[in-house]
C-alpha cells in the first residue's frame, strides 16, 4: 500500500497556516477574488444562492466568507483534526473530519456544488475521491476546481502530484469540466480554474 503524505505531522510542524506561506497570502487573496469574479461572470450569482457547497479540503476556512457572502449552505471537510476544530470555533458552518484513505462524504446526491482549491494536487491517487464526488454531486450540480497544473522540479515528490487540465477532465469525466483562467503565482507555478456542470 502506497504511503500517504502525513498531513497530521505537517500541521504539527507548520501550525494553523499549514502549507500557506506568509508571502503568498496577499497574492492568494487576489487570485481568489479573480476566481470568484470569473465564476459569477460565467454562471451568475444564482449558481450559489441557496445551494449547498462542499469545500473539499477546507483547511482553516479560507473560503467560508466568500461562499457565505453568496448565500450558500456551506459544508467544509478536511483530513486534519486541528483544522476542523479551528473552523468549528470560528465559523457558524458545518465542518467534518474525513479519513484520508476512505474519504466518505455526505448522503447520496446531496451537494449542488463541489469546490476544492489546491487540494487535489497533493493527492497521488484520486480514485476514491472521484467515486465520492460522483456519488454526492447532484444531477445538475457543478464542480469548481482550482489546482496547480505546472510541472516543476519538485512536483512529483509525495507532496505534490502534477496533473494537466486534460488529466482532470479524464478523472472527473462525469462533469463537463472547462478551463476558465490560468493564474501564475509568485513561485512561477500555473494554477488553473476549472468549472463544469454534471453531464
Amino acid at each position: 500500500m502506497k504511503k500517504l503524505y502525513d498531513w497530521e505531522k505537517h500541521f504539527k510542524d507548520n501550525g494553523l497556516k499549514g502549507i500557506e506561506r506568509k508571502d503568498q497570502d496577499f497574492a492568494e487573496r487576489q487570485a481568489m477574488t479573480r476566481i470568484f469574479q470569473t465564476i459569477i461572470e460565467t454562471y451568475g450569482k444564482p449558481i450559489f444562492k441557496g445551494k449547498s457547497v462542499l469545500d473539499y479540503g477546507c483547511g482553516i476556512g479560507r473560503f467560508v466568507d466568500m461562499f457565505s457572502s453568496a448565500q450558500c449552505e456551506y459544508y467544509g471537510v478536511d483530513i486534519v483534526k486541528e483544522n476542523v476544530l479551528y473552523c468549528d470555533s470560528q465559523y457558524m458552518c458545518d465542518f467534518t473530519l474525513i479519513n484520508q484513505r476512505n474519504p466518505k462524504l455526505l448522503n447520496f446526491n446531496t451537494v449542488d456544488i463541489i469546490f476544492t482549491s489546491t487540494v487535489l494536487q497533493h493527492i497521488t491517487d484520486l480514485t476514491a475521491i472521484q467515486k465520492e464526488f460522483k456519488r454526492v454531486l447532484a444531477p445538475d450540480g457543478y464542480m469548481i476546481l482550482f489546482e496547480n497544473t505546472s510541472r516543476l522540479p519538485n512536483s512529483d515528490n509525495g507532496f505534490m502530484t502534477f496533473r494537466r487540465y486534460e488529466d482532470y477532465r479524464l478523472i472527473f469525466d462525469f462533469v463537463d469540466l472547462k478551463r476558465k483562467i490560468d493564474i501564475i503565482d509568485i513561485a512561477g507555478e500555473r494554477h488553473t480554474l476549472m468549472i463544469g456542470r454534471r453531464k
